[in-house]
């Protein structure tokens, strides 16, 4: 599940923060879900709290608090969905977006190495969920339409088509 387990000793009397544990632990890898942070607390009777940590403000200088640990508290940062990007693309793989750096089809293209063939960005796929879009980058680059690229959301799969030159 590529999670990765670590524990850090707190001296006694001392206090550390959610995005203090993490950034000792070696910091957000950029597969991580920075909106789904969160402490899972272990209360009286056995019972779980979690608790959300504001990751993404805290990141981006927001006056907001952190979640203060105490002991037996674990740290929980999801990975986020991947968008895949396949086909006729140089380096195919999987790419991820956050809020503060999203992806649109133009960005996970480049990012995948470029196209192999240049008549493929006219007939670009996107899958999301049940729904399938056709993009044309080749119209905005060539002609600077504006609306020819799309943002991406996680999950969404970027196909590139085998075309002649």
């Amino acid at each position: 599940n590529g999670q990765t387990n670590f524990t850090l000793d707190i001296p006694q009397g001392g206090e550390i923060t959610a995005m203090q544990a993490i950034s000792q632990a070696g910091g957000l890898a950029t597969s991580a879900d920075v909106t789904k942070i969160v402490v899972r607390r272990l209360g009286n009777g056995g019972n779980t709290t979690m608790l959300s940590v504001p990751a993404r403000e805290i990141m981006s200088g927001k006056n907001v608090s952190d979640v203060l640990l105490q002991p037996s508290d674990t740290v929980v940062v999801p990975k986020a969905k991947a968008i895949s990007v396949l086909g006729t693309v140089k380096n195919p793989g999987e790419f991820y977006a956050t809020p503060e750096n999203p992806l649109t089809v133009s960005r996970a293209i480049a990012l995948a190495g470029g196209v192999e063939r240049p008549k493929s960005l006219a007939k670009i796929r996107v899958t999301r969920s049940e729904k399938s879009f056709l993009v044309n980058i080749q119209k905005l680059l060539e002609e600077g339409i504006p609306g020819g690229d799309m943002e991406l959301e996680p999950g969404d799969v970027v196909y590139v088509p085998e075309t002649r030159w």
